[in-house]
């Protein structure tokens, strides 16, 4: 069974991927990596863009339509996105 994920983002229409469920243990924990991913695209869009050091939170965020307390649920900072890469 497959489920689709949406990429939010201003660089061009709303992309659409597919992610196995059998890789996820529960629906939550596929919302959870959909939402991580959702962040990581952004922020590699953004940066991309513009320089890393102009890209802020809450662009991320209102380009990927979730709050900044959901954002540090996810990533204790904007450096943490960066060396996520590494």
């Amino acid at each position: 069974m497959y489920y689709s994920i949406k990429l939010y983002n201003n660089s061009c229409l709303d992309k659409e991927y597919k992610l196995n469920k059998s890789n996820h243990q529960s629906l939550r924990d596929f919302k959870f990596a959909q939402t991580r991913f959702n962040i990581l695209q952004t922020f590699l869009d953004l940066i991309i863009k513009k320089e890393y050091e102009t890209v802020t939170v809450d662009e991320i965020c209102n380009l990927v339509r979730i709050s900044r307390g959901t954002f540090f649920n996810y990533f204790p900072s904007k450096e943490h996105l960066y060396t996520y890469y590494g």
